[in-house]
């Protein structure tokens, strides 16, 4: 299950929130591309 946080979503929370989580939301992307491109080299 995949959870879904979308810009209304953030826009309703405080703005110290909003950063930690688009901060979180990028690092997540960047660990997601580290991921695929290790697993593309082991195939």
């Amino acid at each position: 299950m995949e959870a879904v946080v979308s810009e209304e979503i953030i826009a309703r929370q405080p703005p110290e929130a909003q950063a930690i989580i688009r901060l979180l939301l990028t690092r997540i992307a960047e660990l997601e591309a580290e991921n695929a491109e290790l697993r593309a080299r082991i195939e």
